[in-house]
C-alpha cells in the first residue's frame, strides 16, 4: 500500500494498527475546530482523503489513544471529527461516516447549545463536547484514508460498477444506501445527467469518476460491496 505525504510537522502519518487503510497524524499546530477541519481536508491528495479523525469502534479509539500517549509536550485534549448538527441530525463525523460508536466521559455530552464539537482526552481515551470557535484553540488529529486503486487490479471485469449513491428527489438529493452523509462526489464530465430515471450511480474503473444511470433490470452491472467492522 502507498503511504500518504508528510503531515506537516508533528507526528507525521502513522498507519492504524486496526484499520489498514487509515493513517493518523497530529500536526504541530493549534486551531479552532473549523480551521482544524480545513487543515486536515487540505492534506487530501490522489488516493488519500484527508479529514479530522473519525473513530468507528473501541479498537480504533484505543489505537489512537495509545498514539497520543506517546507524544510528549502535547496538551490533554485533541479535537476529533465528531460534531453536533442539531436535534434532527444529531452527532455526525466531518468525513460523512455514520456515527455508530461513542466513548463519552462521565457526565458528557453536556447540554450546552454552543458545545457542539468533540475532543478526545489522551489520558483516558474518553470524549467531551466543547466549544468550536476561537475561544477554544486546541491540537487536533487528522486522518488520511487510502482510497486505493482496487478496481484497476481486477482483470476480466467490466468498465462500470454500481456504488451505493442514489437520488432521492429534489428535497433529499443524493444519499448513500448505508446512511452516510453525502459530502463528496467525483462526477464524470457532463454528469449527473438530468434524467428522472437515472437515479443510481456507477464508478468507472479507468478514471475513478462517476456516472448516474438506470437502477432496474434494464441496467444489470457488476457492483462493489463494503463491510464495516463495528466491533463489540
Amino acid at each position: 500500500m502507498a503511504v500518504p505525504p508528510p503531515c506537516g510537522g508533528g507526528t507525521g502519518f502513522v498507519q492504524s494498527n486496526v484499520t489498514q487503510n487509515k493513517f493518523y497524524c497530529v500536526p504541530d499546530m493549534h486551531a479552532n475546530y473549523f480551521d482544524a477541519s480545513v487543515e486536515c481536508v487540505s492534506k487530501t491528495v490522489t488516493n488519500f482523503m484527508g479529514s479530522l479523525v473519525s473513530i468507528d469502534n473501541v479498537f480504533e479509539n484505543g489505537d489512537i489513544t495509545a498514539l497520543l500517549r506517546t507524544l510528549s509536550n502535547t496538551p490533554l485534549q485533541f479535537f476529533i471529527g465528531l460534531h453536533y448538527e442539531g436535534a434532527k441530525r444529531g452527532w455526525e463525523w466531518t468525513n460523512g461516516d455514520k456515527q455508530n460508536y461513542t466513548n463519552w466521559s462521565a457526565g458528557y455530552p453536556v447540554q450546552d447549545n454552543e458545545a457542539n464539537c468533540v475532543t478526545l482526552i489522551k489520558t483516558t481515551g474518553t470524549w467531551t463536547n466543547t466549544y468550536c470557535d476561537d475561544n477554544n484553540v486546541l491540537t487536533f488529529i487528522c486522518e488520511m484514508i487510502y482510497t486505493g486503486t482496487l478496481l484497476r487490479t481486477l482483470s476480466n471485469t467490466p468498465l462500470q460498477f454500481f456504488i451505493g449513491l442514489h437520488y432521492e428527489g429534489a428535497q433529499r438529493g443524493w444519499e448513500w444506501t448505508n446512511g452516510d452523509k453525502q459530502n463528496y462526489t467525483n462526477w464524470s464530465a457532463g454528469y449527473p445527467v438530468l434524467d428522472k430515471e437515472a437515479n443510481c450511480v456507477t464508478l468507472i474503473k479507468t478514471t475513478g469518476t462517476w456516472a448516474n444511470t438506470y437502477c432496474d433490470d434494464n441496467r444489470v452491472l457488476t457492483f462493489i460491496c463494503e463491510m464495516i467492522y463495528t466491533g463489540s
